[in-house]
């Protein structure tokens, strides 16, 4: 029997995060960190380029998006921790005068964070 239309088939339901994107959680807090680490030479070399600044804190935050579902799903407590930090690292990156010190010291808490998941990942 055909479907009214307007209406839609499970089929035709929008597939999920996780199915769009077959990342793994390693590899993500991988990518997450280059993405991090990036941004920290950035701050180093070239502080004052707003826009590099900007640019690779928009990277950041598409880093972190591909798996944050993930991190709060599965590891909840660290995901907290984790933007505790991270949310204003981005935020700080995204302004139009991002304040350099401040943003190196997040850049440092939120390694150290993701790094420690990190290893947690590996020992589970």
């Amino acid at each position: 029997m055909n479907e009214p239309s307007g209406t839609l088939s499970l089929e035709d339901a929008e597939p999920t995060l996780a199915e769009n994107n077959p990342i793994s959680l390693k590899e993500g807090i991988e990518s997450s960190k280059s993405s991090i680490e990036e941004l920290k030479s950035i701050l180093k070399n070239e502080s004052s380029d707003t826009k590099k600044i900007n640019d690779q804190g928009t990277v950041v935050e598409e880093q972190w998006d591909k798996i944050e579902d993930m991190v709060e799903e599965k590891y909840p407590e660290e995901y907290v921790s984790i933007e505790e930090s991270l949310y204003p690292l981005i935020a700080e990156a995204k302004k139009a005068e991002p304040g350099i010190e401040q943003l190196k010291s997040l850049v440092e808490d939120t390694m150290k964070k993701m790094t420690t998941f990190q290893e947690k990942l590996d020992t589970d």
